[in-house]
């Protein structure tokens, strides 16, 4: 009986220890995940406060379909366009309104 009680005990200390392990990468991971966050936060920040500069230039017109187009892609504010018709307003845009960016 008390061998029986001294596998057990060391069997339970055994598993105290990976325990122990497995919470240390846990914390170890979660907190590489809180940096990464935090700089994500300070991305978008930027990226908003930037976003509001830009809105400000637009004009009125153009200003309007941005937000039809935000509101419709639940943010998205911008869309391919296929044949001069714009993918998110399906509406007809002007080849001199077209960005021609990089797929990326």
């Amino acid at each position: 009986m008390l061998d029986e009680i001294d596998e057990l005990k060391k069997s339970l200390s055994k598993r105290e220890k990976e325990i122990a392990a497995v919470l240390t990468k846990i914390e170890g991971e979660k907190k590489v995940l809180q940096d990464q966050m935090t700089r994500d936060e300070e991305v978008l920040k930027k990226q908003a406060a930037r976003r509001e500069v830009v809105i400000k230039r637009l004009e009125s017109p153009l200003y309007r379909l941005y937000n039809t187009l935000t509101e419709k892609r639940k943010g998205v504010g911008v869309v391919s366009a296929r044949q001069e018709t714009c993918q998110g307003l399906l509406c007809e845009c002007a080849s001199a309104d077209v960005y021609r960016g990089s797929k990326e």
